[in-house]
């Protein structure tokens, strides 16, 4: 998907929700990179951890996991964050929330 075919709804959620989800975005061959590496990282995790912050979930900072820095420049992510409105983008952080299947 290229960032001129992200729809009016799309950045309407953005602003008013904080996110946007939009569907076929990004390759089904990179959502499935990131499950595995996703799968690869938490069940890494000691059980005290899990343990530890059970009620909200596991928030992991990509930048301690270098096996996700290829998200910072994927040129998919960057057409669709242009597609919304984001002329002017930098780097924070990201997280990997992972909150048990009942919250």
């Amino acid at each position: 998907m290229t960032s001129s075919r992200v729809n009016i709804s799309a950045i309407q959620d953005l602003r008013i929700k904080g996110f946007s989800v939009i569907a076929g975005g990004i390759s089904q061959t990179l959502v499935d990179t990131l499950r595995s590496q996703c799968e690869q990282v938490l069940s890494a995790l000691p059980e005290e951890h899990r343990e530890k912050y059970k009620s909200q979930g596991s928030l992991l900072n990509f930048g301690d996991y270098p096996e996700f820095s290829h998200l910072i420049a994927h040129p998919a992510i960057q057409s669709l964050l242009e597609g919304v409105g984001a002329t002017d983008i930098r780097w924070l952080a990201g997280y990997l929330i992972s909150k048990p299947p009942w919250k």
